[in-house]
């Protein structure tokens, strides 16, 4: 089975689940509360897999998909760190840099901390390559992703991309 569940609420305008506005007023009010309730709903499914019995057969997956607000208030106060753009309007790595954690426990190795590229069409190559799925990937046509499965299974340095086009407003 696959799941993407998407959490719209961390987007402008910013409203929080009643069972958990005003819960975290000493760690940045509604936006803390928003994301506590997102934690608690990604234990939920963690869980579930769990208590399913297929824990050490899933693939998570948990990512965002654009970068903080930085200085947009209605976002809220998250921080690109060093790289310069903003939620998500320009093409500069403030803007596009997200995090991302995989577990597969015995399959991905835990615990690594990595600065390589992937981007969101990479996925299709690479969740196949994982599962030895890729004769299924299609050929007739052209793919834009790349297969990192060697990287997140471990046996590679790098995910094999160096570089990602931009196509912006203009």
């Amino acid at each position: 089975f696959f799941v993407y569940v998407g959490y719209s609420e961390v987007h402008p305008p910013i409203i929080g689940n009643p069972d958990f506005v005003g819960k975290s007023t000493q760690r940045g009010g509604l936006w803390a509360d928003v994301i506590g309730e997102m934690d608690y709903r990604v234990g939920q499914i963690l869980d579930a897999v769990k208590e399913a019995g297929i824990d050490d057969n899933t693939i998570v997956i948990f990512s965002s998909d654009n970068a903080g607000g930085g200085f947009v208030p209605q976002v809220g106060p998250g921080s690109n760190g060093p790289w310069r753009g903003d939620f998500p309007n320009t093409p500069f790595e403030g803007s596009m840099r997200v995090p991302a954690m995989i577990r597969w426990p015995g399959k991905v190795p835990a615990g690594v901390v990595a600065n390589e590229m992937l981007a969101s069409v990479d996925w299709l190559p690479t969740l196949a390559g994982m599962v030895g799925a890729s004769n299924l990937v299609p050929k007739d046509r052209p793919i834009d992703g790349v297969d990192a499965s060697a990287f997140m299974l471990g046996k590679s340095d790098t995910t094999g991309r160096d570089s990602y086009m931009f196509f912006g407003q203009d």
